[in-house]
């Protein structure tokens, strides 16, 4: 279950008691905490566990369940790593402030409009160019991966071997989520 109650930060919160109080008062054998993050990645509202700062709000959950449920239902947190998510731009601000201008939408702004002055357009002439667009337009100017980010916020890939942060990620991941474990158990779950 993901409620999306945590804090933008990855606290608990009233509402986050409230969602799993309502669970364990059925007394469930067993309920699955939302997928907690174990480092401090930007991904909307959803628990952390990677540092003790998150511990006790993590105990207060674990006593809610345990109260709801008179001891019944056992709780099992789903520990995850995140990578970057953000949130769908409007289209003015992608093109204003996300989008990383390269000679290949000048060159194709240039081919679709068959006008070879956009190859050495201002940046700024393409981008207003692009943010009034039609859908046709953009489609065949920005690539795949560019496309996503304007319609739907742009998402780290664990492809992203050209970030440092995510080419190091197999060396660093198994030591995180060891100090999670430890931190698991000092919650109680």
């Amino acid at each position: 279950m993901v409620p999306w109650r945590a804090t933008d930060d990855g606290f608990v919160t009233e509402e986050n008691l409230d969602w799993y109080r309502r669970f364990a008062a059925g007394r469930p054998g067993a309920l699955v905490v939302e997928a907690t993050g174990v480092r401090d990645i930007p991904s909307g509202p959803l628990l952390r566990i990677g540092h003790d700062r998150f511990l006790p709000g993590l105990k207060k959950l674990v006593d809610t369940v345990r109260e709801a449920s008179e001891g019944h239902t056992k709780l099992i947190i789903q520990i995850i790593d995140f990578l970057a998510v953000k949130r769908r731009p409007e289209k003015e601000k992608y093109f204003e402030r996300f989008l990383e201008l390269k000679d290949r939408h000048r060159d194709a702004i240039a081919n679709l409009t068959c006008d070879s002055a956009w190859t050495t357009a201002p940046e700024k002439t393409v981008r207003e160019f692009l943010r009034e667009a039609p859908d046709e337009i953009v489609e065949r100017v920005l690539d795949a991966r560019e496309l996503e980010s304007l319609r739907f916020g742009y998402r780290e890939s664990v492809t992203d071997m050209d970030l440092p942060h995510v080419h190091e990620l197999p060396q660093v991941l198994p030591e995180i989520f060891c100090r999670s474990r430890s931190s698991r158990a000092r919650s109680r779950f």
